[in-house]
């Protein structure tokens, strides 16, 4: 049988004459990106082909606009799709269940490029520490600069990104194509100082990123220090090890920790003297946020902080070890009290 309504409002009056079609009640979202790749949850009843069919999504067709879109899980209640390319705009959506029928939604999908709202869609990179004119110690100034290069045939929207005092609202920003763009990015209601960008996965490959942090009253002498952008995904890992930390003055040394997400983490943390027992042995808990619902799209991770030892002997150097029951990162911020040039010392080794 075959039914086609104009909206869902429709849609919902007429399902109990027309039983016999798969009925759609609701869309999360009901969006998707003119690349396409982003997931789609279509939820209502009736999407059980009449054969029997061992392989996924068997017996279903979903299409959206004129293209097929990709089953990636189905249930009698629900179909969750990856959505095909297609141009800006509203799409018609049309369900198909062997042995059931079709139905079709006109206008139910719209192609835009902003955020889908689904975590699984994106390629979370971290950005481990934000600094907007921050004052700092022996009379530091520090601000931060983040170089995007899309490298793709579309744009993508870029959220918290920095609006200047008086400007509201905040002008949106999209990384439009084959262009290189310098970024300020905001903390927005997470509790450490460090923030995520969101790189929608289908373009990730070809998304590049350069952060650096510098100190502006020094400006003229030197660059500042390049920071490395984290993908959560392909960096984090349950068991961090950083070496070669100086141990002794003229050096301060901070570790940073982080989280995947906005939830608190609680960590182990071991500091040593190059070979000897360790200088510190405890446990840390991640500042996080305690939400009711799942955050899907966090602004930045749960984080600490903590500042290792700088009495041992002239020339000591130091490591740490940062472990953890789910994947994390963290880095070692060296800090010259004489010149405050900053150096990051990361990770070595693979993933564990």
């Amino acid at each position: 049988m075959h039914r086609f309504v104009a909206g869902f409002a429709l849609l919902l009056l007429f399902a109990a004459p027309l039983a016999a079609a798969p009925t759609i009640l609701n869309l999360r979202p009901p969006y998707a990106w003119t690349f396409g790749g982003n997931h789609i949850q279509i939820l209502g009843s009736d999407f059980t082909p009449a054969t029997a069919c061992p392989a996924l999504g068997c017996g279903i067709t979903v299409t959206i606009g004129n293209r097929v879109a990709t089953i990636t899980a189905a249930t009698p209640t629900s179909i969750t799709v990856i959505a095909p390319p297609g141009s800006a705009g509203p799409a018609d959506l049309k369900v198909r269940v062997e042995g059931v029928g079709e139905t079709i939604v006109s206008n139910a999908i719209n192609y835009t490029n902003l955020l889908t709202m689904n975590g699984e869609d994106y390629d979370r990179r971290l950005l481990p520490v934000l600094a907007r004119e921050a004052p700092g110690a022996f009379a530091a100034v520090w601000d931060d600069e983040l170089v995007v290069r899309n490298a793709t045939s579309y744009e993508f929207y870029v959220p918290a990104v920095y609006c200047p005092p008086g400007i509201s609202p905040c002008p949106s920003f999209f990384a439009q194509p084959h262009t290189t763009s310098t970024v300020r990015v905001v903390q927005v209601d997470q509790p450490g100082p460090a923030a995520f960008i969101h790189v929608p996965k289908p373009l990730s490959d070809s998304v590049f990123m350069n952060y650096r942090i510098r100190d502006l009253s020094r400006q003229s002498q030197t660059w500042g220090t390049e920071l490395p952008v984290v993908s959560v995904e392909r960096d984090y890992r349950k068991s961090v090890r950083i070496l070669d930390i100086p141990g002794s003055s003229p050096f301060r040394a901070k570790l940073r920790i982080y989280g995947p997400n906005v939830y608190p983490v609680r960590v182990h943390v071991k500091v040593f003297e190059e070979n000897g027992p360790p200088l510190i042995d405890e446990t840390i808990d991640l500042r996080g946020l305690i939400a009711a619902v799942v955050v899907e799209i966090p602004s930045g991770p749960s984080y600490a902080e903590l500042d290792l030892p700088t009495d041992r002997a002239s020339g000591k150097r130091l490591r740490a070890e940062v472990s953890a029951d789910i994947p994390i990162w963290a880095f070692v911020a060296v800090t010259n009290n004489e010149t405050q040039h900053v150096t990051a010392l990361t990770p070595q080794g693979g993933r564990s």
